[in-house]
């Protein structure tokens, strides 16, 4: 509910970034004009890394650590 509500109100804004923290909300990165950042907040390795793989150049992910990069070199 709450990605839907910022999604709509996005909409009606021109802002020069998103900076998401939701799983739902990267969705919809690739009908917008402005690039997405997404920190993960998760284990890149396994389902969640695969979902961000899924999502292909629509978004840019921010890793809360080094290590965190270190397990899943090939996100972007």
């Amino acid at each position: 509910m709450h990605a839907a509500t910022a999604e709509r109100f996005l909409c009606g804004l021109a802002p020069d970034v998103v900076h998401d923290h939701s799983l739902a909300g990267p969705l919809c990165a690739s009908a917008r004009t402005a690039p997405t950042v997404v920190t993960c907040h998760g284990d890149v390795r396994g389902e969640l890394g695969a979902y961000y793989r899924a999502l292909g150049t629509a978004v840019n992910l921010v890793s809360i650590s080094w290590s965190q990069r270190a397990s899943a070199p090939g996100l972007n």
